[in-house]
């Protein structure tokens, strides 16, 4: 899992440069268009970072809690939701029309 998690996050990382260069060629020198990535990179990752501990928190506290199996199976099926099908999310939920 951790593999795939680095992975994903250097794709992100990778797109969002891409951008910038596509903005920044025009108007600057490339010198100090990679200085200016370099410094937005750094806070991303600190971003990052802090999030990843604010999650672990809410994990923590969601334990104490116990959640009903059916709030668990939805939490991995949501990722079908976002393709627009009918299917996904909670199992018991209906098809919208």
């Amino acid at each position: 899992m951790q593999y795939r998690h680095r992975h994903k996050h250097q794709h992100q990382q990778h797109q969002h440069q891409h951008q910038q260069q596509h903005q920044h060629q025009q108007k600057q020198k490339q010198k100090q268009k990679q200085q200016k990535q370099k410094q937005k990179q750094k806070q991303k990752q600190k971003q990052k970072q802090k999030q990843k501990q604010k999650q672990k928190q809410k994990q923590k506290q969601q334990k104490q809690i116990d959640p009903p199996p059916a709030f668990r199976l939805g939490f991995p099926l949501s990722r079908l939701r976002e393709r627009g099908k009918g299917e996904g999310g909670f199992p018991h939920t209906p098809r919208w029309p």
